[in-house]
């Protein structure tokens, strides 16, 4: 019951949830949210950070989009560091290297995945996130998160752990 409440009083939803018929794991993903989006003089979205979090038996990761303006290579050193309401930091480095190449809006898309510690998943779930920076090769855009977007990320960890 108290699942349900929660699921219905945040924007997120549980976007999957099986058990792998190979390795017989567990999924929980949530849906895909926006902690910001910049939208460049009404020209269309040039710079938006989306993710969900996915669980499987125990372990936890963030899939993530990144649209930028222009066209970014991602390395191993590249990645997100989240500014917490508390003043620490959470930094999470790519999964995934290449470049932003698919056109989308009037920016470049990367998808990747970012994986998460315990003390990570602890530090998001119970913190807001009020600035996020994304790093790349050669620079990083930094982004305040604003209002109710501060708490979505705790919430989708709330969600696939069902509590």
């Amino acid at each position: 019951m108290l699942f349900i409440c929660i699921a219905s009083a945040s924007a997120q939803k549980i976007a999957k949830k099986e058990v792998d018929k190979f390795t017989k794991k567990e999924i929980i993903e949530t849906s895909y949210e926006k902690l910001y989006k910049q939208n460049l003089m009404m020209s269309g979205y040039t710079n938006i950070f989306e993710c969900a979090i996915r669980k499987v038996d125990g372990t936890y990761a963030m899939p993530a989009n990144i649209l930028t303006r222009d066209v970014e290579k991602y390395t191993e050193e590249s990645g997100v560091t989240f500014l917490l309401d508390n003043d620490e930091t959470v930094e999470l480095l790519t999964a995934y290297t290449g470049v932003s190449g698919e056109q989308y809006a009037n920016g470049y898309m990367f998808n990747t995945l970012f994986r998460l510690s315990s003390d990570d998943v602890q530090k998001l779930k119970n913190n807001k996130v009020v600035a996020i920076r994304v790093s790349y090769l050669g620079g990083y855009y930094d982004h305040d998160v604003k209002g109710k977007n501060q708490e979505l990320i705790s919430k989708m960890i709330i969600l696939v752990d069902g509590e």
